[in-house]
């Protein structure tokens, strides 16, 4: 492995040789660049190697390998320090001339705050991954002023991205510990610090706690750029219901607390989540409530092919299929209804590493039908093919698939737990329902299918009351609207630089005195 590193940090010495003879001598900027190109490539061969060695060691507990691991990557870490201190002065200079023209009188453009947002996750089958997409399509479609950031390897990356998206290329990836199927991708350091600073943000959002959300917490740091954090994922009851180990969940939690109590803004989805996350040692004073949003042109009613009465009625999960997402509990209220109403069918769209033990589990049931994942573009599709839907999951945040079926004017039938039942209004557009005994779910389903047969008055009421409320509520644009408005106290300096600027003016009326 040493020899391969090596190699490449000659490789990559050559490369810089080798085209710096090809530039112009006057042309300083490219060289410049090439050479922190390079100096980037030499950094990242450092970081791999340590990030490869510290993955074997632990799997062989060889504590001492994982010493001199790190050890050996001491020159790309002293490579790259320079780098943060001299980004770091240059924002700083930036934001000192805004302060000066301010205090001169100078007029500041006041246009939309310049958001950059950092995501672990962009192309996965889940919430926040669809969510980032809409946001990133509407601000290139509406010239919002919103990048989204991502570290995505070949075969992640997707052509149907839209321009807003960026992407750094990962230094290192492996998969995440009990969901194989999804890659964790470490980012290059000094290639994401420059990607920030071009980008210029006024504010840094973080969707995710993972390497590219941890960067971008210590960048945002390092230049003084605020840092917000959306809580979309409780990893810690996940974990719980997956890996079942109080040590390994612990640990997630206690990490979870640590990086979100960094933020300067914890966006929370539910005023639920906001007072569970307060008793669980979250800081409290600095959480606000996320506004979550859907493009209500694409998640609309469509027309029935065939009239409710006619057909069996069909019942839908969409999401992704994992064990916190509580589908056995779903199969065994599935199981009772189908005895009571003949025909009745449940589709389970999406996929995730619960699958093939689910399709096992559901062998005897012919009218259980998987879809697997399922395109944006034809989710409508699939919701406006059913009459119902069930989403038993107790891990949620918020619900995104929740949102879209009510947009869909279908009604919801989802747990009393988390954010899921702060999307519906129970006995108006869907119904919560306790997770502890299926006979209620039982119950409310065969008093609704029951409706379906006869015509499904009530079961229209609570769809067209659903469409109605999203539309009124969950406007994408007028939460972008808001999170791109420039106020005016962002315009004003910060005391430190106010500070700055009367002494910078203070020494020029110094210098006129002198000179006349």
């Amino acid at each position: 492995m040493k020899s391969n590193k090596n190699n490449a940090i000659y490789q990559s010495i050559v490369k810089l040789i080798e085209t710096s003879k090809q530039l112009d001598q006057d042309d300083i900027d490219s060289r410049l660049d090439l050479l922190y190109d390079c100096i980037a490539d030499v950094s990242d061969q450092y970081f791999r190697s340590l990030l490869q060695s510290v993955k074997m060691d632990v799997n062989d507990i060889d504590i001492l390998q994982i010493v001199q691991g790190i050890s050996s990557s001491i020159p790309g870490i002293f490579l790259s320090i320079p780098f943060f201190s001299a980004f770091k002065h240059m924002f700083a200079d930036r934001q000192l001339i805004n302060s000066l023209n301010l205090t001169l009188g100078k007029e500041v453009c006041s246009g939309q705050k310049k958001i950059l947002w950092l995501t672990d996750t962009l192309t996965d089958l889940n919430g926040v991954s669809m969510t980032l997409q809409t946001i990133a399509r509407l601000a290139e479609e509406k010239n919002y002023s919103i990048h989204v950031l991502s570290s995505m390897g070949e075969g992640q990356a997707i052509q149907t991205l839209p321009q807003t998206t960026l992407n750094i290329p990962p230094l290192y990836t492996f998969p995440l510990p009990h969901y194989e199927d999804l890659k964790i991708n470490v980012p290059s350091v000094l290639r994401m610090l420059k990607q920030v600073y071009e980008e210029d943000p006024d504010e840094i959002y973080i969707s995710t706690p993972g390497p590219v959300g941890l960067m971008g917490l210590l960048i945002g740091r390092m230049l003084g750029v605020p840092v917000k954090g959306i809580y979309h994922t409780d990893f810690t009851m996940e974990s719980e219901a997956i890996i079942a180990e109080p040590a390994v969940s612990n640990l997630i939690e206690q990490y979870c607390i640590w990086f979100h109590n960094q933020l300067d803004t914890l966006l929370v989805p539910t005023a639920e989540y906001v007072q569970l996350l307060k008793g669980r040692g979250y800081r409290y004073r600095h959480m606000e409530l996320f506004r979550r949003g859907l493009r209500t042109e694409h998640f609309k009613p469509g027309l029935k092919a065939v009239d409710t009465a006619q057909r069996p009625a069909r019942l839908l999960y969409a999401g992704r299929l994992s064990k916190d997402k509580n589908i056995d509990f779903l199969i065994q209220v599935f199981r009772k209804v189908r005895t009571m109403h003949p025909g009745v069918s449940l589709t389970i769209a999406g996929s995730g590493p619960y699958l093939s033990e689910l399709q096992q589990s559901c062998r005897d049931l012919p009218d259980v039908n998987f879809l697997g994942r399922v395109e944006y573009d034809q989710l409508p599709k699939v919701y406006n093919e059913h009459d119902l839907f069930v989403f038993p999951s107790i891990t949620e945040t918020f619900g995104m698939v929740v949102l879209e079926a009510q947009a869909c004017a279908i009604p919801a039938l989802v747990s009393d737990v988390g954010g899921p039942k702060e999307i519906i209004v129970d006995g108006a557009t869907g119904y919560s329902l306790p997770v502890d005994r299926i006979q209620p779910w039982v119950v409310k389903l065969d008093e609704m299918l029951h409706d379906l047969a006869d015509g499904g008055v009530l079961c229209r009421q609570l769809g067209e009351a659903a469409r109605k409320r999203v539309v009124n509520r969950f406007s994408w644009d007028s939460i972008l609207d808001d999170m791109t408005r420039q106020d005016s106290d962002s315009l004003k300096p910060s005391p430190r630089q106010r500070q700055q600027a009367s002494i910078k003016k203070l020494l020029k009326l110094a210098s006129n005195m002198m000179v006349n």
